[in-house]
């Protein structure tokens, strides 16, 4: 490959994905962003491709330049990749020691900065010695759902649209969750196209999604539900205060949506508008019906007093809760117009 002066533009981690799976491998490799996914994602999609294996090199046991001068040497039993992570400080710095790479090896450098902390001096190196910049920022929502779509048929499965949108409304954004329950969805489909209603049976929600269940029961009415979701997310580290705010939240964005109702924006711009994720927003149209703006204030009225109450020792934490689940979940049947 030819070298050049120009400065290495990051990809997105498919793009780089797609060129070792079609049998493509750069000498080096620039890993940026937080998504610590793509570094050990594309480890191990490269290291079939070097006889010599994998070494993982470490900047607390060797200096820079011996290992620049490691990876620019041939090795005696082929090429070899290797590894190093933890490089925020290198990818900063503007004076490059790193001459070449010796034919048939790569040097993946993985460091959790954003693609442009990257140095213009790495950038115009990555171009010079044929590697590639990857980015591996956070996806948004959209993105991580077409990354869904793309791995289950990768595996050899299907997968609805609208239940790809719902595995990343579910686990959320990161990657490396978002693999594994691809991988069990796809077994537990079997061969059959995965439906909204599968990713309810086998997916593991994390625990912000859990405590979405008990906000829904709350928000629906359903009491005995939302009773019955206190312990476990109590188990998972939720306390009282936490619950409370994540109450205080979800009835806001009730709030915020039954204006936007009002004022007539059209539903599909509603998500949009709140900056959240579709999902969030239909269930908060939903439930914005069973709400009258006064009851949504006698709502924040009773979690502030929950709180307080709470803070000044006057009621034990556990009970506080109940009372104030019970309290709020009957407020849902008031449905007069504010």
């Amino acid at each position: 490959m030819m070298k050049s002066s120009s400065l290495a533009v990051p990809v997105p981690g498919p793009v780089a994905e797609a060129e070792i799976l079609k049998g493509m491998t750069r000498s080096l490799y620039v890993v940026a962003g937080e998504e610590g996914f793509w570094a050990s994602r594309l480890c191990r999609l490269l290291e079939p491709s070097f006889p010599a294996g994998r070494e993982s090199l470490n900047l607390e046991d060797m200096e820079i330049a011996d290992i620049f001068f490691l990876v620019s040497q041939p090795t005696f039993f082929g090429g070899k990749l290797f590894t190093l992570t933890g490089a925020e400080g290198l990818l900063a710095q503007q004076e490059i020691v790193l001459e070449s790479v010796a034919e048939g090896n790569s040097l993946l450098l993985a460091a959790k900065i954003k693609p442009a902390a990257v140095s213009r001096g790495w950038l115009v190196r990555v171009s010079e010695l044929g590697g590639i910049v990857v980015d591996a920022s956070p996806p948004d929502s959209r993105t991580a759902a077409e990354w869904v779509e793309t791995e289950v048929r990768r595996l050899g499965g299907r997968i609805r649209k609208d239940a790809a949108q719902y595995l990343v409304f579910l686990v959320g954004r990161r990657l490396s969750r978002l693999e594994s329950e691809v991988q069990k969805g796809v077994l537990f489909a079997a061969g059959k196209e995965i439906t909204r209603s599968m990713v309810d049976e086998f997916c593991s929600a994390d625990s912000e999604a859990n405590a979405f269940a008990l906000v829904d029961a709350v928000a629906s009415g359903n009491v005995q539900r939302a009773l019955a979701e206190i312990p476990d997310l109590m188990s998972q580290g939720f306390n009282v205060p936490r619950i409370f705010s994540i109450l205080a939240s979800q009835f806001a964005l009730i709030w915020k949506t039954k204006e936007l109702l009002v004022q007539g924006v059209p539903a599909q711009e509603v998500a949009k508008d709140l900056g959240v994720h579709p999902f969030a927003a239909e269930k908060a149209m939903r439930q914005a019906s069973a709400w009258s703006f006064s009851a949504l204030q006698e709502a924040f009225k009773c979690l502030l007093e929950a709180d307080e109450d709470l803070k000044t020792g006057k009621v034990d934490a556990g009970l506080a809760c109940e009372h104030a689940i019970c309290y709020l979940a009957a407020l849902c049947t008031r449905r007069s117009r504010a």
